[in-house]
């Protein structure tokens, strides 16, 4: 056995975390995910004991982030001795969040990091139960913004996905480093999202996933929390809804730069409901 656990640790049965209910907040890095979480904690959803300035979950980081490096490079396929290690590691990892904070795994509880885009299947086959939500956002604006780590190669995680979003968007690998930074948004947009939407249609249960726009928390942000309320089984509101800042929301008007973005993201945004 190595360093994930001991082989008890498998067996659901024998792990209490195995069948509760954690709440998965996804969005892309850099769409506006702050958003999310504050929606989240209004609702009374415990996201950890550490929170960033963008309310990321950090105390998730080191093992979320291990787990991207390893199924971007080299997979971990479905019931193989590394998934049964990472179910071990993801499960105790809550654990030890949880009682922390002294808290019960019957609590509502989750996290939010957008890294966790690129492991969804494999966080819930450590989480069967889990309810998710997805916050998406126009991948015109969210190209435009500043870059997040997944689309950068100064950092471990940018250095896998960003490689890997060039190849399965079918662009040429030589000119990477050379292209603009909102083309490595738009790849790597791209390539989280087919990853969450393939994971999301073998869902068994629609009832425990949630999608969101951007665009429509931001014009309603009282209608997404009663959204995210009734979702979360009827909660009551521990906070009011949060404020909007407007310049934030993006823009999605049609130029040069929007040929080509739409030209890698056009399938997919499709599927979501955009237009450009």
């Amino acid at each position: 056995m190595d360093e994930f656990g001991k082989a008890d640790e498998y067996d659901a049965a024998s792990n209490p975390l195995a069948g509760r209910e954690p709440v998965i907040l996804l969005g892309r890095g850099g769409s506006g995910t702050r958003l999310l979480s504050q929606l989240a904690l209004s609702n009374g959803v415990f996201l950890g004991n550490a929170l960033n300035a963008s309310f990321d979950s950090v105390e998730w980081v080191e093992t979320l982030y291990d787990l991207a490096i390893e199924a971007v490079t080299e997979g971990v396929e479905k019931g193989s001795q590394r998934d049964l290690c990472w179910r071990a590691r993801l499960r105790r990892r809550a654990a030890e969040i949880l009682a922390a904070s002294r808290r019960d795994a019957a609590c509502l509880w989750g996290w939010k990091l957008p890294e966790t885009m690129l492991v969804l299947p494999q966080v819930l086959r450590a989480f069967p139960q889990a309810r998710v939500v997805h916050l998406v956002r126009h991948p015109l604006s969210s190209a435009l913004r500043r870059t997040h780590m997944t689309s950068r190669l100064d950092n471990p995680v940018g250095r896998v996905v960003l490689p890997a979003a060039y190849l399965a968007c079918g662009l040429d690998l030589a000119r990477m480093e050379d292209d603009e930074p909102y083309i490595h948004n738009a790849v790597t947009w791209a390539y989280q999202i087919d990853m969450v939407l393939a994971a999301w249609r073998a869902m068994s249960s629609p009832e425990r996933r949630l999608q969101l726009r951007y665009e429509e928390v931001c014009a309603a942000p009282a209608k997404a929390q009663r959204q995210l309320s009734d979702f979360l089984g009827g909660v009551a509101a521990t906070a009011g809804s949060p404020a909007i800042d407007c310049s934030r929301i993006g823009d999605t008007r049609i130029d040069a730069r929007a040929e080509r973005v739409r030209a890698i993201c056009g399938r997919l945004a499709g599927e979501l409901g955009y237009e450009f």
